[in-house]
């Protein structure tokens, strides 16, 4: 995935952090700068195509970037300092794998079908071509290499075009990589082409979906409007319906409950949603759209209390579904910023416990001060819906932390290979949960939260369901955290 204004690429699948609102872009001249600092708002009046422009940031001679390709693009990633030297040596890093010869020739003739590592991760970071916008960050920012670097990057590009799946291409690497080449066909007229196949391809109510979105607000911000037929206002209000849409029932479910609890059935990526869903609403605004629904607009901020409820004593997140092992975002004025910061700044939730009916129990011995955060004791536990998109198996599984030390923990995660591991961390096995052997499971079934009790200094919950071979499983759990603050039943 990609952040709409801090992109890491070459991370792998690391979850992105959605920056503050700034297209400031370090280590490029002024000329780029001045362009770059353009706000994000309708660009009725700009120009399709800049007049040609030397300047100290971009090669000797060369053409100025198109100001629509720059607002579209938005701040070009930041690459290790030998990436672009690396592209141009014929081989590729994606994190976290090493190095691959990409490119025997050094001319561009790639195949975009291999697959060195056997793993579905590598090949969609690959695919996506962003990596070879640090060509045209080299371009863009002159130097000796400069136009060899725009050379191997338009040669690159053309077999992009050609051979890569436009379900594969992104439309971001197209209009970073456009900035290099303002006024060229061979590019920009490729450019309505992949934006109308993301907004006739929706992936849905979930991260893809609105990212997908979001590239397709920007573009349409970005560009003229009565560039391409008048195709930019289209991306506009087809990103803003499909925003909406993803909040009405669907496959999934809602994007985000009426309690602010994603789909993804991942804390990581409810993190990085709520990250999503927040850039979203700031680039609405900013290209002068209509803000989305209010009652949308209070789901999407209910997120900052299930985050801050998720965070352990540690500070990291509670590990459910596909999470790593991350802290969650602080988001200043939210009940986030406390639970970010182990205390160092804003206002404890005025809850301890709480229980979501998307399937999460989380309750904890009290919120400490900055001393003391990391004093206290914490617990989650999983029901509800069975597995969908970034969930595991882990129904009726319980994590625990105390003292400082994690004392029973989940699955975590570890990429998406589909491997034997991979399989096991889904699996139920993997979880702290009870387990048939050599029974059936079935990894679609719902577990019922059939009985809760909430009081100051203790709780209870009973579950129940049949997802091993339709036989009654049941689980009690007694939480005793002894501290004496008022729980609230949500």
């Amino acid at each position: 995935m990609r952040d709409i204004w801090s992109r890491n690429v070459v991370g792998g699948v690391a979850l992105i952090v959605i920056s503050a609102i700034s297209l400031t872009l370090p280590g490029l001249g002024p000329a780029r700068q001045a362009l770059a600092s353009a706000a994000l708002s309708p660009a009725a009046a700009v120009p399709a195509h800049e007049p040609e422009a030397s300047t100290a940031s971009l090669a000797r001679n060369a053409p100025r970037p198109d100001t629509a390709d720059v607002r579209a693009c938005g701040s070009l990633p930041r690459f290790a300092p030998d990436t672009a030297a690396q592209i141009m040596a014929g081989r590729l890093t994606i994190s976290p794998f090493k190095a691959v010869t990409i490119d025997p020739g050094k001319n561009g003739g790639i195949d975009w079908f291999m697959n060195p590592y056997d793993d579905p991760t590598w090949v969609l970071d690959f695919q996506t071509g962003t990596w070879i916008e640090a060509l045209v960050e080299g371009y863009l920012a002159g130097g000796k290499q400069a136009g060899a670097q725009r050379a191997r990057a338009k040669a690159i590009l053309a077999g992009w075009l050609a051979d890569v799946p436009l379900a594969s291409q992104n439309p971001q690497t197209l209009m970073c990589s456009a900035e290099a080449f303002p006024g060229q066909a061979w590019i920009h007229d490729r450019i309505p082409a992949l934006l109308d196949y993301y907004a006739a391809h929706w992936q849905g109510a979930y991260n893809h979906g609105l990212s997908q979105d979001l590239e397709l607000l920007r573009a349409g911000c970005a560009y003229p409007v009565n560039q391409w037929g008048g195709q930019p206002l289209t991306w506009r209000q087809t990103a803003r319906d499909q925003m909406i849409a993803s909040f009405e029932p669907n496959r999934y479910g809602a994007a985000v409950d009426a309690q602010g609890a994603a789909d993804e059935q991942s804390t990581g990526y409810e993190n990085f949603t709520f990250g999503l869903w927040t850039t979203a609403e700031a680039d609405l605004a900013a290209c002068h759209q209509s803000p989305l629904p209010s009652a949308d607009r209070d789901r999407i901020a209910k997120m900052a209390l299930f985050l801050a409820l998720a965070t352990q004593p540690d500070g990291r997140l509670a590990q459910i579904g596909d999470t790593y092992a991350i802290r969650p975002r602080d988001r200043p004025g939210t009940p986030l910023q406390f639970a970010a910061t182990k205390g160092a700044a804003g206002t404890p939730p005025g809850q301890r416990v709480a229980v979501y009916t998307a399937g999460y129990v989380f309750g904890r011995s009290g919120w400490g001060t900055m001393g003391s955060f990391g004093k206290m004791s914490f617990y989650s536990l999983r029901f509800g819906p069975g597995r969908l998109i970034h969930g595991h198996a882990d129904h009726m599984g319980l994590t625990y932390c105390a003292r400082g030390r994690d004392l029973i923990v989940n699955s975590g995660h570890d990429g998406y290979d589909n491997n034997a591991y991979r399989a096991y961390l889904l699996s139920p096995e993997a979880a702290s949960t009870f387990v048939m052997p050599d029974v059936p499971f079935d990894a679609s079934a719902a577990t019922r939260l059939t009985a809760d009790g909430i009081a100051a200094k203790a709780q209870f919950y009973e579950f129940a369901d049949t997802a091993f071979g339709g036989h009654a499983r049941d689980r009690r759990q007694v939480a005793l955290p002894g501290q004496v603050i008022p729980a609230v039943r949500r």
